[in-house]
């Protein structure tokens, strides 16, 4: 059952804020934050400078940098994908992600498995037992369209929904972030809003169905077209437990002016659609 609806911002590495509707659960959060913290899988492939310290790996046992088990109370392993083939979730990176024993190695042609990344994550939960490691689904690379044939096909939602409880079992993970990038854009159709919401209801019944429920939460944009066009909140707060806002999107380098990464308050010289583009914008 989803308990509350928490609204928490990604700024940066992690979250820096959380709110939620009433005074209680409010002072709830702050007497106890959660802190979700989002791994980037590529961040392995890194080069190497003399020290190694540029790349970052699940945990330190390849001799480099890894997570701290006590520095999240969440975190989430980005990324996997959606075959567009069988319409299931499918590890992107079997090379890093699987073990070489893995019987499912021999479902994906991206050559042997090797690293364990998932297992070593899940491996966290040892030192750290209140740790939730939950794995994002999409992302940015992922595009829209796959996601949009998808969600509008019952089969299709059948088939996935069941391959991410598959998934989830398989390798330990506390539930599912969902990144599609966006409803309704990059290839997606007008009925991406209503079919997003159809895909959400089947993950939540089938997430209930497990002792504790598996955790869904979702990778959100920042921009209000974006949220106007490929949400609607009703339908979210029915079924997301944490709502993670990429806030860190509203400036970047696809602009050609400088400007705060992922304002708080609107700077006085914005106009236009620029007002909105800071955390505390209605």
């Amino acid at each position: 059952m989803v308990n509350h609806w928490p609204l928490t911002l990604l700024l940066g590495l992690g979250i820096l804020a959380i709110t939620s509707f009433t005074v209680s659960e409010c002072q709830e959060f702050i007497d106890d934050p959660l802190v979700v913290c989002y791994f980037s899988s590529w961040a392995v492939y890194r080069e190497e400078h003399g020290d190694g310290k540029g790349v970052f790996d699940v945990d330190s046992s390849r001799g480099y940098p890894g997570i701290p088990p006590d520095l999240c109370t969440h975190i989430v392993y980005g990324f996997t994908g959606l075959s567009n083939g069988t319409w299931k979730i499918e590890v992107l990176d079997p090379w890093n992600e699987l073990c070489a024993d893995d019987p499912h190695c021999a479902d994906y042609d991206h050559g042997p498995c090797n690293h364990c990344a998932f297992n070593r994550f899940i491996d966290l939960k040892k030192s750290n037992q209140d740790l939730v490691a939950t794995v994002a689904v999409g992302g940015w690379n992922e595009g829209s369209e796959d996601y949009s044939m998808m969600a509008a096909d019952p089969e299709k939602r059948q088939t996935f929904v069941d391959s991410v409880c598959e998934l989830l079992e398989r390798y330990g993970f506390d539930g599912l972030d969902f990144d599609w990038e966006y409803p309704g854009a990059r290839g997606g159709n007008t009925e991406d809003h209503d079919n997003f919401i159809k895909l959400l209801d089947m993950l939540r019944a089938r997430f209930d169905q497990y002792q504790p429920p598996k955790i869904l939460t979702g990778a959100l944009a920042a921009g209000r077209q974006n949220i106007d066009q490929s949400y609607d909140p009703e339908g979210l707060q029915r079924n997301m437990d944490l709502f993670h806002i990429m806030a860190y999107d509203y400036h970047g380098a696809f602009e050609n002016f400088t400007h705060h990464n992922a304002p708080l308050c609107q700077y006085p010289l914005d106009e236009g659609n620029m007002t909105w583009f800071n955390v505390v914008s209605k």
